[in-house]
């Protein structure tokens, strides 16, 4: 299969029922190629699933957990003018201390970038009617490490998940109600900045 790129800030979806689909960062200027789905169609599809589903929250829950924004930066980075390697990912419930749950960071290599989009599709099976363009995704984020430079993509939940900007918590309880801090962290493990987010229930 021949693959046709639009110019601009394009990313390529595959779709597996059909042809190719090109999709520019602006849905006005979709255009499909050799598909029998309209672009809208697909794109509501697309947004209504729980890959995109509530993505944009801080921190939301899900059937496996608590899903936590860590930030825009793909780490290691910079951002702001410093040099950072992780997200510090700390957890409390009401009155009790912090507990550092995880450093977080982006993939740093093709290999690694691939490996990530390939286990999302086992953990969102509706992923399965598409084939994300990795190649294209990692010269997109090695040239700029910010979330944005993944276009659309960027407000996929496995796309999160699998560039380090959101980190989900498998070990939360049902009833429980805990609140989360995210801490960027400089080349030497020195906190640079913190951000509490919103106290979430499971």
């Amino acid at each position: 299969m021949r693959e046709k790129y639009t110019k601009g800030t394009s990313l390529i979806i595959f779709h597996r029922r059909s042809q190719m689909a090109s999709f520019p960062c602006s849905w006005r200027n979709v255009r499909t190629v050799k598909t029998k789905i309209m672009p809208f169609t697909l794109f509501a599809i697309l947004l209504t699933s729980i890959t995109l589903a509530q993505s944009s929250k801080e921190v939301f829950t899900g059937p496996r957990g608590a899903f936590i924004s860590c930030g825009k930066a793909i780490l290691p980075g910079a951002a702001d003018g410093n040099a950072l390697r992780a997200y510090r990912v700390e957890r409390r419930e009401k009155g009790s201390s912090w507990e550092v749950l995880a450093e977080v960071a982006g993939p740093t290599s093709f290999e690694e970038l691939n490996d990530r989009i390939s286990r999302q599709y086992y953990y969102f099976p509706e992923l399965n009617s598409i084939t994300i363009n990795t190649p294209r995704l990692w010269e997109r984020i090695k040239a700029n490490r910010e979330l944005q430079s993944a276009g659309m993509l960027s407000q996929m939940l496995p796309v999160q998940l699998a560039l380090g900007v959101r980190w989900l918590d498998t070990t939360v309880q049902r009833g429980r109600t805990y609140e989360y801090r995210v801490s960027s962290l400089s080349e030497d493990g020195k906190v640079i900045q913190s951000e509490m987010k919103t106290p979430v229930t499971y």
